[in-house]
């Protein structure tokens, strides 16, 4: 499994794979600021991959939720996650 595709510039060719973001964190599963501010920030990014636009995720205990208006009760942050959750400033 890649972290990201190589490269655009040592391959030529379209695009080959897609590039998400999954913020954790407490409240519900509802698209807030934050995850507003990471999508605006992939689609503005030179990320320089062979990627398309990726997709930011939002994961709570009450389920998940996407930039795109997908969403489902599965999967959650179970209890140990949630309790290790920090603030990043």
């Amino acid at each position: 499994m890649e972290l990201a595709p190589p490269n655009s510039f040592l391959r030529p060719g379209a695009p080959t794979g897609i590039l998400i973001t999954v913020v954790c964190r407490t409240g519900r599963a509802v698209i807030t600021a934050n995850e507003l501010q990471w999508a605006s920030a992939w689609r503005f990014s030179n990320h320089v991959t062979d990627a398309h636009q990726g997709s930011v995720f939002a994961m709570t205990a009450h389920g998940w939720i996407s930039d795109r208006h997908r969403a489902g009760l599965t999967p959650v942050l179970d209890e140990p996650t949630r309790a290790a959750l920090r603030v990043v400033p």
